[in-house]
This record gives structure tokens, C-alpha cells and sequence, in this order.
């Protein structure tokens, strides 16, 4: 299979990460731009990338793919930028936002490049170049046709896996991607902030907290969602869901709403999934209501 030339622009964590996997694949990264000079610097090094020839804003060197690996705000007039500076017919551009859409290349596509968006569901906490830092990671990819199958190959060869998303559902998609990690840490933080404990205590709760999550989690990638539902709401327990409301009747009244909110959704799925009862979910349905 033809081994591919992309240029980095954003020599950020999700560019080198990106890049370093698929320079081990065997692609080969013929630029890096963006950033400082220190960035860039660094990132050739990471990537076996070549000096520039020339000055900012020349005629770049040849390449099947650029990878736009910069914040989303900055995607538009990067494509407007990059308009001019050579031919697009037969070449490819990915952008890594898990929000924006394809779309925010037309200006590339109307010359001809096939565009799309591929976003790593991965947490960068700084760059990842481990052998497999992709190891069964899921890209969401959205775009042309063609742009969608370099996309997946690239996942596939970085090791993961890939999620096609519709052009309208990027927005919603982003979101949850956002609800199942950095807000998942801010609810176990706010979790363990309601909590009346020293600050030495409060810390120790909180990691007691991740702990529980990790475990949670285990056992969802092992068992499926369903199966590894576990809790009051699952086991009808409708005595300390009334116990819970108690507790909550001092908490800010936007802290009782996320509670009922979170209660009601697990109650459905504890529904669907045949784990609790009809009368058994209308009794602690109403219970979150405040019918009772």
C-alpha cells in the first residue's frame, strides 16, 4: 500500500501523537507547520521531519495529506490561507475537531481536495508516543468519501478503531465526548465537594472516587454497559433513593436538578434493560418527582 506524505500544521499534542504513529506505520511527514519556533523544532525531531526550504508562507513540498491539528477556532482561516499555496486536486485535508465538521474546508474542497475531520477520542494530557498510545481508540471520522477512507486507514494503522459520524451530528457527538471525560472528573469532583470533610480528607476522596470510576469502567468495557450497571436505582432500592433525596434537600438547587436528571436517565436504562420492573421504576420515579 502506498506509504503517504502528510504535512503537519499545530505541532501540538494531538499533531506529533498523530504524526509519531503514523511515521512508526511507515508514512513519512515531509513538514511541520505552526506553532513556535521551539514547536516545530521539536516536532521535526519527533518526526523525522525535514528542514523548511524557504521562507513562511511559500509553496510547501509535496504532499498526499495536511493535517490540521490546531484549535477550532483556527480552522476556517487556515483553509483560506492555504487556498493558494498549491494545487489541491488529488490530495487530502483532515482537521482533528470533534465539533466543527468538513464543511469548514470548503474553501480546499471548492479547489479540489477532498476534506474530512478525524478526532482521536483520546485524553492528551500530554503527547502520546508509545507504541500503543492508539491501542483501541476510536476516531471519529466525517467527510468525503475519499478523505473518510484515508481517515480510516490511518486509524487502523495507528492502531484503532473507527467511528463514522454525520456532518450534523458532529456538535452532539463532541458533547458527549466531553460528558464521558473531562465532565465525567468534574462530577466526581463536585461528588466529592459536597461532602463536609477536611481538605486533606476531601483529596483522599476524591482519588477514592477516581478508583471507584476505574472500576466502573473496567467492568463496563468488559461486560457491556448493562451488565455492569450496578447501584440503588438498579436494585430498586427506593429507601435510599429517598435517603439520597434527603441529603440533597441543602444542595443548590442546580446540584438536585444534575442528580435527577442522571437518576432518571439510569432509571430508563435500568428499565429497558429488564433489570427492575415496571411498578418497581414508577415508584422511584415518582420518589425524583416529588410526588412522594
Amino acid at each position: 500500500m502506498k506509504r503517504i506524505r502528510f504535512l503537519l500544521v499545530g505541532p501540538g499534542k494531538v499533531g506529533i501523537s498523530l504524526g509519531a504513529a503514523w511515521v512508526r506505520a511507515g508514512h513519512r511527514c515531509v513538514g511541520v507547520e505552526g506553532g513556535n519556533s521551539a514547536a516545530r523544532r521539536r516536532a521535526r525531531c519527533l518526526l523525522c521531519a525535514p528542514e523548511p526550504k524557504g521562507t513562511a508562507g511559500a509553496a510547501p513540498p509535496d504532499f498526499d495529506l495536511l493535517l490540521l491539528a490546531v484549535p477550532d477556532g483556527a480552522i476556517a482561516s487556515l483553509a483560506l490561507s492555504w487556498e493558494k499555496r498549491c494545487s489541491w486536486k488529488g490530495r487530502i485535508v483532515l482537521h482533528t475537531s470533534g465539533a466543527l465538521g468538513s464543511s469548514v474546508l470548503e474553501p480546499l474542497r471548492r479547489k479540489g481536495a477532498s476534506a474530512g475531520s478525524l478526532h482521536p477520542l483520546l485524553s492528551f494530557a500530554r503527547p502520546a508516543l508509545s507504541r500503543t498510545a492508539f491501542q483501541g481508540t476510536y476516531f471519529g471520522i466525517e467527510g468525503d468519501p475519499g478523505a473518510a477512507r484515508m481517515a480510516r486507514r490511518l486509524a487502523r494503522e495507528a492502531g484503532g478503531r473507527s467511528l463514522e459520524i454525520e456532518a450534523g451530528g458532529k456538535a452532539l457527538y463532541h458533547l458527549g465526548a466531553c460528558l464521558s471525560s473531562g465532565y465525567l472528573l468534574g462530577l466526581i469532583d463536585a461528588a466529592a465537594a459536597r461532602i463536609p470533610a477536611r481538605p486533606a480528607e476531601r483529596a483522599r476522596l476524591r482519588k477514592a472516587f477516581l478508583a471507584l470510576a476505574e472500576s466502573t469502567l473496567r467492568n463496563a468495557r468488559a461486560l457491556g454497559v448493562n451488565r455492569a450497571f450496578t447501584g440503588p436505582i438498579l436494585r430498586g432500592d427506593a429507601g435510599t433513593v429517598r435517603i439520597h433525596l434527603r441529603a440533597l434537600r441543602t444542595s443548590p438547587s442546580e446540584w438536585q436538578s444534575l442528580h435527577r436528571t442522571l437518576a432518571g436517565h439510569l432509571l430508563d436504562l435500568a428499565l429497558r434493560s429488564g433489570r427492575i420492573t415496571p411498578t418497581t421504576a414508577g415508584r422511584i420515579r415518582s420518589l425524583l418527582s416529588g410526588r412522594r
